[in-house]
């Protein structure tokens, strides 16, 4: 007897309109084409703002080694007027520290 309801089922099914057929073959296509969609959209931004990213702070690595001088006892000193201002304003965002290492052996 299950069987029979199970042939009967798969009938039913098969035995959908052309118009019912069509709409759901679109349907599936058009869900897997947005989704498709959606993640490479989605993976081209995050590509193009950590690239502008990485860009920005290499400008902010150039800003500070512009600036900065050392004086005669070969201390490291910055000059209190950056290019970019953000430098100067407190709690702006940027923040930088810079720390200068000597080499232990003379250049030769």
């Amino acid at each position: 007897m299950a069987a029979d309801t199970d042939s009967i089922y798969l009938v039913k099914v098969f035995n959908l309109s052309l118009s019912t057929r069509l709409l759901i073959a679109v349907s599936l296509v058009l869900t897997a084409f947005l989704g498709l969609s959606a993640i490479s959209l989605n993976n081209a931004f995050e590509s193009s703002a950590e690239s502008e990213q990485k860009k920005r702070l290499k400008n902010y690595i150039y800003t500070l080694l512009t600036a900065a001088e050392l004086n005669e006892q070969g201390e490291l000193i910055m000059s209190h007027d950056l290019a970019e201002p953000k430098f100067s304003i407190p709690n702006s965002g940027p923040v930088s520290y810079t720390h200068l290492t000597l080499p232990t052996t003379p250049y030769v």
